[in-house]
């Protein structure tokens, strides 16, 4: 194969629209032109496991806007967990290289493939060839004094405990 080859379209053809595992594998500035207009992005580098198993380079191109509601913060959370992001703090490449989160790859109004959102892992579930990353410590909690055991409640009372009178159920939300 040589150094360049044409496709059909614009994107790696080995994968498809879908939400895979990907390994974030790096993380920098890149400066694109946009409309005739140079703009600084974040580009995130992933790996993707495809649907036959096979690795697949991914990126993603965010703003340089880093607040809540940017697309840079919701790839922070994904990659980290929301606990770990918070206003007013720094990130370097690498506190994100080797993360995992789900992607999801969708075909944008141009009729390109792109990857159009990043959420977190399920807990548990390891990402593509890298082991989940260590939980974050957890604070420690003092052992609570023993108290006498409730008074046993007839399961009925229970039930209306819980729920409260037949009157609130048409109030919940589902």
């Amino acid at each position: 194969m040589g150094l360049i080859r044409t496709s059909a379209s614009s994107f790696d053809v080995d994968i498809t629209p879908g939400t895979y595992p990907m390994t974030c594998v790096g993380v920098g500035v890149v400066t694109v032109n946009v409309k005739g207009e140079s703009k600084d992005l974040y580009e995130w580098r992933f790996i993707a496991i495809n649907a036959e198993g096979r690795q697949v380079d991914v990126s993603g191109l965010t703003g340089l806007a880093t607040g809540p509601k940017s697309r840079t913060w919701s790839y922070l959370v994904a990659l980290l967990g929301p606990e770990n992001v918070r206003v007013d703090m720094d990130f370097n490449e690498p506190d994100l290289v080797g993360r995992s989160a789900l992607g999801t790859m969708a075909i944008n109004q141009d009729g390109n493939l792109r990857l159009a959102a990043l959420v977190p892992m399920p807990r548990g579930m390891a990402g593509p060839g890298i082991a989940a990353p260590a939980p974050a410590p957890q604070a420690t909690v003092s052992p609570i004094r023993q108290q006498p055991a409730p008074q046993q409640l007839p399961a009925q009372q229970t039930v209306r405990a819980a729920v409260g009178s037949s009157d609130d159920v048409d109030d919940l939300p589902f």
